[in-house]
């Protein structure tokens, strides 16, 4: 997959997400050159916001703030979940990925998010006590072949603590990362919405290492033509 294709891949998901109501809001899906040989597509951030994620503590309601006033990410959910992701390239190779879902700490009538800001929304049910606090930890899916060592797997998963890294198989396509989300966290969405059941699922070299897969990690099975047909008219049937 090139730069190019998977812009195009990435637009036509956010555009997918609001279309059917499935999010409430997108940013523009830009490249960036963030450093020489070096592409980046990521969602573009309006230029007068800016955030330091690294003053919050991860999976914190103020990391989850500065995301939301810094309009960081791809798009926000119908609940207030954040979505981001971004891929960088250098040529036509694939070099580091990450894929974000950060779920909203409090459980939110939707139909506030329909009327108020965002923002607004969240701060009254902060002051209005832990009555609506969830607790529940974002899943980051990285991926940097550029670094690794003994703790830390090529492609890994962040969730609970910032220091966890668990292993995973290897990159994670758009469709991959999507399909996991939908199916696992909202399954009436996952029956209701065909367009997430039939979410392209790129292919990419595996990168975990021997000793990573004798521990429990992240994994799956690339479907043969025959089993994808028949998994194909089994998500037609359901």
């Amino acid at each position: 997959m090139t730069p190019n294709q998977l812009m195009a891949e990435m637009r036509d998901y956010a555009d997918l997400l609001l279309n059917q109501g499935v999010a409430l809001t997108a940013n523009p899906v830009v490249p960036q050159h963030p450093e020489p040989s070096l592409t980046r597509i990521t969602s573009q951030r309006p230029a007068t916001r800016s955030s330091r994620l690294t003053d919050f503590a991860f999976a914190s309601i103020d990391e989850y703030r500065a995301l939301l006033e810094s309009q960081d990410y791809l798009v926000v959910l119908a609940d207030g979940a954040v979505i981001q992701l971004s891929y960088d390239f250098r040529g036509l190779t694939l070099v580091r990925h990450r894929l974000c879902f950060y779920p909203c700490p409090y459980d939110i009538d939707p139909a506030f998010l329909e009327e108020d800001p965002m923002l607004d929304v969240v701060d009254m049910y902060h002051t209005d006590g832990s009555g609506h606090l969830r607790l529940r930890t974002p899943l980051r899916f990285d991926f940097d072949g550029q670094h690794e060592d003994e703790d830390h797997s090529a492609t890994h998963v962040h969730m609970l603590w910032a220091h966890c890294r668990c292993a995973v198989s290897g990159p994670v396509s758009i469709g991959r990362f999507s399909r996991f989300v939908f199916r696992h966290f909202y399954p009436h969405l996952w029956r209701e919405h065909k367009f997430l059941r039939e979410l392209k699922q790129e292919r990419w070299d595996r990168s975990i290492r021997m000793q990573d897969e004798e521990f429990l990690h992240f994994s799956w099975r690339e479907p043969s033509p025959s089993r994808r047909g028949a998994s194909k008219q089994l998500q037609e049937d359901q």
